[in-house]
């Protein structure tokens, strides 16, 4: 399979804030009474983060408002820019009049498309604050926000209160698996009903009730997939809840539409993706497409769809000599003949077959015409993720001498244990014959001789 797996990380920060009071607006009076709150600002991922995260989901800036409980005034407004090495920082706040507070925290503001923070007294725009910059087009990071409210400072003891700073879009990532031996195009992705077109500043509930849009992954994105490669696709939405029905994922592959929910195990469907959450979408071609999906972060689900049979195997010739028997310029057949040529090489047709997947079920391999042709050694195994334990080699030979004017010819095929008939081993068309079979004719041993 793939190794689907996109990790969600916000910077690993530990915003810690030990207060000393810092005024936004000037000299002021000091009032009798104060006291002192130290705060302490956690990513969702928090300090236990581990791996890599990208540019764009750093904390390059963080503001802090203060606002008085009742009247909404501003008590203080601080900012400052964070640097790409800085997993921490300290800022004291101290001499807080006793009394009752709001605290809100914004990280990246610059790509929320908000003017004139800096100049703002009070925090009564907060409230119809919504955000609807596109997504795509983040200029200063991904945004994050929180608040705790109705904080009573007594003045007693110094309070420590911790917050966390939760981005305000979900993350959906898509890797696609080019699992086959050529360059492979996608078009036509797209996840219904999970893009809102916009998302308040600090939303309650994890997202907003209401359909959202589909989003569209453009066809540049997936229009070649080397072979044997994987391309990563990471898109930023608003978050929003789904249809009855819940999300769906299409797309248009080899001439093929795939449509399916995304549907867990238990028969539920995907219904909603949650601000800082994480959508990983994995999608195998091989066979046909394959699709697995988890929503990660604290709420972890997992569940598998597959669009075809999770039939994954290696085919390899290792003896193998093609023949245009009808002359139009494609080979046609791979042939074969009795005993061994003027070399000393067999004329033998030979695979090496390894099956990885369904693990621990029987493969078997046939021959449409067990009369004229026949495996020399095995012709079954059963399937393992260890090359060396699993990889058989197949040998087919002629049983009989050739005879003019008659054309004997065999199909060599597989069938699974558990799954329905012959299983497409050739839909590459790597070898002469159809998608499930590859044809083996014998051919007289002088004209075998003369093939390159």
């Amino acid at each position: 399979m793939m190794n689907w797996i996109c990790t969600y990380l916000t910077k690993a920060a530990v915003l810690a804030l030990s207060l000393c009071i810092i005024s936004c607006s000037g000299v002021r009076d000091v009032p009798e009474r104060t006291g002192m709150v130290s705060l302490t600002f956690r990513t969702r991922s928090g300090a236990e983060a581990t791996g890599t995260f990208s540019e764009g989901e750093l904390i390059s800036h963080l503001r802090i408002l203060i606002a008085d409980r009742t009247t909404g005034r501003l008590l203080y407004n601080y900012s400052r820019a964070l640097s790409r090495e800085e997993e921490s920082v300290t800022v004291t706040f101290s001499e807080i009049p006793v009394g009752v507070y709001d605290f809100y925290a914004i990280a990246n503001e610059g790509s929320l498309g908000l003017a004139g923070l800096d100049g703002m007294t009070d925090v009564s725009w907060i409230s119809s604050c919504t955000v609807r910059t596109d997504p795509d087009s983040f200029s200063s990071g991904v945004p994050a926000s929180c608040r705790l409210e109705n904080v009573a400072v007594t003045g007693d003891d110094m309070m420590r209160l911790t917050m966390s700073l939760e981005h305000i879009v979900a993350k959906v990532c898509v890797q696609i698996d080019n699992m086959t031996a050529s360059p492979q195009s996608l078009s036509g992705l797209a996840i219904s009903g999970i893009a809102g077109e916009s998302v308040p500043l600090f939303p309650d509930g994890g997202y907003v009730p209401g359909t959202g849009s589909s989003l569209e992954i453009p066809d540049s994105r997936t229009a070649s997939i080397p072979a044997y490669s994987s391309v990563e696709i990471v898109s930023y939405v608003y978050p929003t809840s789904a249809a009855a029905g819940g999300y769906s994922i299409s797309a248009d592959w080899n001439g093929t539409r795939y449509d399916s929910a995304l549907t867990a195990d238990d028969g539920t469907v995907l219904s909603s993706v949650g601000m800082n959450t994480q959508l990983n979408i994995g999608l195998d071609l091989y066979r046909g497409l394959e699709m697995t999906w988890t929503v990660s972060d604290w709420n972890t689900v997992e569940s598998g769809i597959e669009f075809s049979d999770s039939f994954f195997f290696s085919l390899d010739g290792q003896n193998i000599k093609m023949a245009d028997l009808d002359s139009d310029g494609v080979a046609d057949c791979i042939v074969t003949a009795l005993g061994t040529d003027t070399q000393q090489g067999e004329r033998f047709v030979q695979f090496r077959f390894m099956m990885s997947s369904p693990l621990g079920r029987r493969w078997t391999a046939h021959l449409s015409d067990p009369v004229h042709f026949g495996f020399v050694d095995g012709y079954s195994g059963t399937g393992t993720d260890d090359a060396a334990e699993g990889t058989v080699t197949l040998t087919v030979a002629p049983r009989f001498t050739y005879r003019s004017g008659e054309e004997w010819s065999t199909e060599l095929y597989f069938t699974v244990e558990g799954l329905d008939g012959p299983q497409l081993v050739n839909v590459e068309g790597r070898f002469p014959g159809t998608d499930d079979s590859i044809l083996i004719r014998q051919i007289s041993t002088v004209e075998y001789d003369s093939l390159n």
